[in-house]
């Protein structure tokens, strides 16, 4: 992507910066693994807690790799240090007991009294010996957080609903060529959007709001988001491979990972039912810990709380992940997109809670109708607005090129690489 002189991308001068230890990586994600392998011991927990803290310490302190997408992505295995973080503090009295397979409709079936703790029993990873079977059971407690079919499922993941119960393996790999081809065809559009519309879309260096262009900006907006979903859509179908051709998973314990559009009327919709719910399991746990702790019995007060708790931690995940790369040079507009993302879940909350107070003489059936248009127009601004703080970091680290080998380019005659601009 083209970059203002002001500003030179991160790439620029990574190839100065020295890299972390090859071995860092592999030790760091051993913390993760081996403990929650071994049968449950004294102090495992503050054992594995240490040590996670100070191998995941030391990765942050230099990148991975010179090329920036490939820190950002290692970088962005802090949602796996913390979720095992996460498991660790709040799973009592250990993980094995209390993180289990339920029964096939995501809960535990009608057994009562002592036949229910023995059929739970039976199902507890404490029976499980180092082997394959627990590290199953590790694999699906961080490759699948949304917990479908087990103690933690979250409730906005029905797997009643889900088209994936219906595939077989032959039908399903059908499903991923054509999903792969189409997610990268839709990188390839917004990429190449990207690329082309470098200062009319984004902030440049020392710039002010807004930038040229309120269809830009909404393009803008279209365009990061569908770079985002595409990428995480796209890793989550690649890591569903070996799970179900070799350890022997069915395609149903890979429901799909977004929900859908016409939920998200709402910002507090779009990040609780549209888009991926893979932190939701490791970050609510810390929100109830601190109502618990400060005794917040309101129900507004928790939800204060837990939302911005939740969106608090994801910010600082990913804005350390900004970091990494940059060597700390970068980063802020990353926590600030993710807590504007709080912001707008708050104004939801009290706008609506204001409104039911009124309670308008309002038919609801037309309340429901214009609600709903009324919220898809407020959450695309919202989004257009807070978008242009996260796109400013991507852009700062030197992402937006092209696919290695864009169809759109070739349709339209274009070089498949651009030098200064196309």
């Amino acid at each position: 992507m083209p970059n203002s002189p002001e500003q030179p991308p991160i790439a620029a001068y990574n190839h100065q910066l020295q890299l972390q230890h090859p071995l860092l990586l592999p030790l760091h994600i051993s913390t993760l693994i081996i403990p929650l392998l071994l049968p449950p011991f004294p102090y495992r927990r503050a054992l594995s807690i240490a040590l996670i803290i100070a191998t995941y310490i030391s990765t942050t302190i230099t990148p991975f790799s010179p090329d920036p997408e490939i820190s950002y992505a290692v970088a962005s295995l802090w949602v796996f240090s913390l979720r095992v973080l996460t498991i660790h503090l709040f799973s009592s009295p250990n993980p094995e007991a209390v993180l289990y397979r339920v029964g096939s409709v995501g809960k535990e079936s009608g057994l009562q009294g002592e036949a229910k703790k023995t059929d739970r029993a039976k199902r507890s990873a404490n029976a499980y010996g180092v082997g394959l079977k627990k590290l199953c059971w590790i694999s699906s407690l961080l490759l699948s957080p949304r917990g479908l079919n087990w103690s933690y499922q979250i409730p906005a993941v029905s797997p009643l609903v889900l088209p994936s119960t219906h595939f077989t393996r032959k039908s399903y790999a059908i499903y991923l060529f054509r999903r792969l081809v189409t997610i990268y065809l839709l990188i390839d559009v917004a990429r190449t959007f990207c690329y082309i519309n470098p200062s009319r879309y984004i902030l440049e260096s020392g710039s002010t709001f807004p930038p040229p262009g309120f269809l830009a900006t909404i393009l803008a907006a279209l365009s990061n988001g569908t770079l985002s979903w595409g990428f995480i859509e796209l890793q989550y179908l690649l890591l569903s491979v070996p799970g179900i051709w070799i350890l022997g998973q069915h395609p149903s314990q890979w429901p799909p990972l977004f929900g859908s559009v016409e939920d998200c009327y709402r910002v507090g919709y779009l990040w609780g039912r549209g888009w991926h719910q893979l932190l939701r399991t490791t970050l609510l746990p810390w929100g109830d810990f601190l109502c618990t702790t400060l005794n917040i019995r309101s129900k507004y007060a928790g939800q204060v709380v837990r939302v911005l708790v939740a969106f608090t931690l994801s910010g600082l995940g990913h804005a350390n992940a900004v970091y990494v790369v940059s060597r700390g040079k970068f980063g802020r507009e990353s926590i600030l997109f993710f807590l504007l993302q709080a912001l707008g879940i708050l104004i939801e909350i009290g706008v609506l809670n204001g409104w039911r107070w009124l309670r308008p003489g309002i038919p609801e059936d037309w309340q429901k109708r214009w609600g709903m248009y009324l919220g898809y127009a407020w959450v695309l601004g919202w989004l257009s607005w807070t978008s242009m703080f996260q796109i400013e970091d991507m852009r700062r680290l030197g992402f937006g090129e092209p696919v290695p080998w864009s169809l759109l380019r070739w349709g339209l005659g274009w070089p498949q690489k651009c030098k200064g601009g196309c």
